[in-house]
C-alpha cells in the first residue's frame, strides 16, 4: 500500500486557510469602509446618469422637440416592437410543433404499416471506394509535404543553431585521435581515412578466432570420449 509520510514539510504552508488575521472590530471598519466605498461609486453612477439625461433634455429643448409626444411615441413602439416580437415567436412554435406532429405521425403510420417505409437512394459502393481512396491519397500526399518541410525546417535549424558546436566536437576528436597516433607511433597519421576504421576488427582476427573456437570444442568432445 501507498502511505503518505506524516512528517511536516517545511514547504508546505501550514497555516489554516479558513483563519482571518482580523479582530471583530477590524473586520466591521473594513466591511464599513468597502460599504461606504461601493455606496459612493453607486451614487456617482447616479448622478452621472443624472447630468447624462439632463444634458440630452437641455439638448432637445433646444431643437424644440416636444418630451410629450416623444415619450408617448416611444411608448407605442415599444408596445408594436412587443406585439411584434410575440407574433414572430408564436408562428414559429407552431410551424415547429406542427413539423414535430407529422414526423411524429409519418414514423407511426410507417411502423403499422400503413404507409411504406421510406427508401434510402442506392450507394454505389464502388464509386463511395474510389471516392475513400482519392481522399485518402491526397491526404497521405498533404502529410507526406507536410513530413518533408518539418524535416527541412528541423534540419536547417539544427544546423543553425546546433552546426557549430557539432562541427567544433568533430573536430577535437579528430584531433585527440591525430595526437594519439602520434604518441604510439611518433609520427602523425598518413591514411587519416584509419580514423573511421579505428574500431572495425580485422577479417583474419574474426577468423582466427574462429578457428580457435572449433579446435577448443573438437578438443573438448575428445577428451569427453576418452
Amino acid at each position: 500500500t501507498f502511505n503518505l509520510s506524516r512528517t511536516l514539510d517545511d514547504l508546505d504552508d501550514h497555516t489554516d486557510p479558513f483563519h482571518i488575521p482580523f479582530t471583530l472590530d477590524q473586520a466591521i471598519r473594513l466591511i464599513q469602509r468597502n460599504e461606504r466605498g461601493r455606496a459612493g461609486i453607486q451614487k456617482a453612477m447616479m448622478i452621472a446618469n443624472w447630468r447624462r439625461e439632463a444634458e440630452r433634455r437641455e439638448k432637445r429643448l433646444t431643437e424644440g422637440v416636444d418630451f410629450a409626444d416623444l415619450e408617448d411615441d416611444s411608448e407605442e413602439l415599444l408596445a408594436a416592437q412587443r406585439a411584434a416580437v410575440s407574433k414572430i415567436a408564436a408562428s414559429w412554435k407552431r410551424k415547429a410543433a406542427i413539423r414535430c406532429v407529422q414526423r411524429m405521425k409519418q414514423e407511426e403510420y410507417i411502423f403499422l404499416g400503413m404507409l411504406p417505409p421510406v427508401e434510402k437512394p442506392p450507394v454505389d459502393q464502388i464509386a463511395l471506394a474510389e471516392e475513400i481512396r482519392v481522399q485518402r491519397r491526397q491526404s497521405q500526399i498533404e502529410a507526406s509535404s507536410d513530413y518533408d518541410k518539418a524535416l527541412d525546417d528541423e534540419l536547417a535549424w539544427s544546423r543553425k543553431i546546433k552546426g557549430p558546436d557539432l562541427h567544433k566536437e568533430m573536430l577535437d576528436e579528430r584531433r585527440e585521435w591525430i595526437l594519439e597516433v602520434r604518441q604510439q607511433t611518433g609520427a602523425f597519421p598518413a591514411d587519416l581515412e584509419a580514423f573511421y576504421t579505428r574500431f572495425d576488427q580485422p577479417e583474419e582476427t574474426v577468423e582466427g578466432e574462429g578457428d580457435g573456437g572449433k579446435q577448443s570444442k573438437d578438443g573438448k568432445k575428445a577428451s569427453d570420449k576418452k
